[in-house]
């Protein structure tokens, strides 16, 4: 789901089981640039979010890593993707949908942050 500040992925039901308890996925953002001079999103706004959110039930989600203006890591380049891994273990035995959840409204409309992943997985 994409509506210009808002940009979501969600899976389908997943069951956690003690091999699989590790969610990892990296991220890549930059500002877009229409000559070739893209740079990395280095500078988040205070209301900019990255989260992880997980539901057992298919419908109510809840948080459980974000990522914001506080504790963001600084890209060295516009090509740089950051790793991210989210301990699942509370979630053992049971089926769940897992939603990664951007979110940067500040700068819709004025620049385009392109947010990229690569590779969610479990472990």
């Amino acid at each position: 789901v994409e509506t210009g500040h808002i940009a979501e992925l969600t899976t389908p039901r997943i069951l956690i089981d003690k091999r699989d308890a590790l969610f990892t996925f990296e991220y890549c953002m930059y500002i877009w640039a229409r000559f070739g001079g893209n740079k990395p999103y280095d500078a988040w706004e205070a209301n900019d979010k990255l989260a992880v959110l997980v539901s057992r039930n298919g419908g109510e989600f809840e948080e459980v890593h974000t990522i914001t203006a506080e504790n963001y890591v600084v890209p060295d380049s516009a090509n740089q993707f950051i790793p991210v891994n989210v301990d699942l273990t509370q979630y053992i035995n049971d089926e769940v949908r897992i939603r990664i959840h951007w979110e940067c409204p500040s700068k819709a409309g004025q620049s385009m942050v392109v947010p990229y992943l690569l590779f969610p997985r479990l472990l």
